[in-house]
């Protein structure tokens, strides 16, 4: 082969190599823009080329927080990465999660096991004129753990007792940690062959757009409920209730779903609502407690497919004492916590 001939070679796979890719590029972002089939919905251009600006919000934990900024300024339904699309609209969610959905459409799913829970932050000081600061989450979380031991494996995982989770427990939070490709596995995983076309809340998609419904952005959105950020639990009141508040009564309560729907919602719903309506009603009956920080605040939150919930600091002491000094340790906080709930009561 001539020098000349071996040049042009040279030439040619450095264009090959240089060009190739970036033309790729440009040609996708190009057909993502323009003759995609999600063009018609609304969405920053940017996401509808690439998912790299999905992907930094996800990795900062604040992905929620920025759905729900793009459905403030794009509307009920947004294209969010090139093939996601995310409706707030209160139909999206039978449409996309219910029993009749169709088994064409791709669902977005969180699923991942936090971390272990923060650690359980106590007071070593000898006096308090009044209360301490306690994680009271953690001690709710170990709580729950032994209730749903006793419930479903009819075990005594003792998680209060130890102030600590069970053996099986921890091994199951540090297996999904460590195979953290189970979320891209149920992702992939999609009822029916794609193609086609389906209704969605009144909209057309295509039957291999992957779809979701935030529950952040949904359950905010000032379209939904009036005063969203505001902690009015009267709103929850029949209508007729003469403690519902006026403004309330024009809320889409049909669109929170906080365990979602369908044949895939949270299989704990009963049970989660049983200890959430005792507990809190034992614990008010019990103590009394004041926020201690800001820590928990929600906005400052981040979100790795479950929130990470900082500590909830509460100022804690049992209802009926006088103001004396209360020493609080490891020991009474189980004895305390663990009376909040009697099985057998639930089971009654």
């Amino acid at each position: 082969m001539s020098f000349l001939q071996q040049a042009f070679r040279m030439v040619y796979v450095v264009l090959v190599v240089v060009l190739l890719p970036p033309l790729y590029f440009i040609t996708r972002a190009i057909y993502r823009i323009t003759l995609h089939p999600l063009v018609p919905f609304p969405d920053p251009k940017l996401r509808a080329i690439s998912h790299l600006p999905h992907a930094i919000f996800g990795a900062r934990g604040r992905q929620p927080y920025a759905i729900r900024g793009l459905h403030q300024q794009y509307g009920p339904v947004v294209r969010i990465c090139p093939n996601l699309l995310s409706l707030i609209t209160p139909s999206a969610w039978q449409d996309i999660y219910g029993h009749t959905a169709s088994k064409k459409m791709r669902k977005y799913g969180y699923f991942k096991v936090r971390p272990d829970a923060q650690p359980m932050l106590t007071s070593e000081d000898e006096d308090h004129d009044v209360s301490v600061s306690i994680d009271i989450g953690q001690w709710f979380r170990l709580l729950a753990f032994d209730i749903i031991s006793e419930f479903a494996l009819n075990a005594h995982f003792q998680c209060v007792e130890n102030a600590q989770y069970h053996p099986w427990v921890a091994l199951l939070v540090k297996w999904f940690c460590a195979y953290s490709d189970v979320k891209k596995k149920v992702v992939r995983e999609i009822e029916g062959a794609g193609g086609g076309w389906a209704v969605v809340s009144g909209f057309d998609v295509p039957g291999s757009t992957v779809l979701s419904v935030p529950q952040l952005a949904t359950f905010s959105s000032p379209s939904k409920f009036s005063t969203p950020h505001h902690f009015l639990p009267e709103r929850w009141l029949p209508s007729t209730h003469p403690a519902r508040p006026a403004v309330t009564l024009s809320d889409r309560q049909e669109a929170f779903h906080p365990f979602s729907v369908g044949p895939k919602n949270c299989i704990g719903k009963g049970l989660a609502m049983a200890e959430i309506k005792l507990i809190v009603a034992r614990f008010v009956q019990r103590f009394e407690f004041e926020l201690r920080d800001d820590e928990f605040e929600v906005e400052g939150q981040t979100s790795h497919l479950f929130l990470n919930r900082p500590a909830l600091r509460v100022g804690l002491r049992m209802r009926g004492k006088s103001r004396i000094v209360l020493r609080w340790n490891t020991g009474y906080m189980q004895e305390a916590i663990s009376g909040l709930v009697v099985v057998e009561s639930m089971s009654a």
